[in-house]
């Protein structure tokens, strides 16, 4: 009995350490949370890079990352050590820190090979699904 007691008394030592979780929904592709959250990466590379704001870009990094802050991070993380600090991040870096980063997510292909109609295509599948 005094275990029983005592694993239920650490249980709920260990549920106060935390908070409780926060589901962060991703951003929509064409909305401002998506834009600003692209903005606030391009101050942030610190390095040259290509603009991660144009319509095309947003487009391109919607796909492979589905809107979610995590794999943002995650692919612009790759791109950066692709160039080791001496060059512009530029698309050649992103479409291999894709294949290195999420390329197993991406089922239409790799988005920063695709021609545009092709990423609106994948893009447009994907919202009817």
């Amino acid at each position: 009995m005094t275990d029983t007691i005592k694993g239920k008394h650490d249980e709920d030592q260990l549920i106060r350490r935390f908070n409780a979780p926060v589901e962060i929904m991703p951003a929509a592709l064409g909305s401002k949370a998506w834009q600003k959250l692209m903005e606030g990466y391009q101050r942030a590379t610190g390095v040259p890079c290509i603009n991660l704001t144009t319509d095309e870009m947003l487009k391109r990094f919607h796909l492979a990352t589905g809107g979610l802050h995590g794999f943002v991070a995650n692919l612009l993380e790759h791109a950066l050590e692709e160039t080791d600090g001496h060059e512009q991040v530029c698309i050649k870096h992103l479409v291999r820190s894709f294949e290195f980063s999420t390329g197993s997510l991406g089922k239409a292909g790799n988005p920063f090979v695709m021609s545009m109609p092709q990423v609106e295509r994948a893009l447009a599948l994907r919202a009817n699904v």
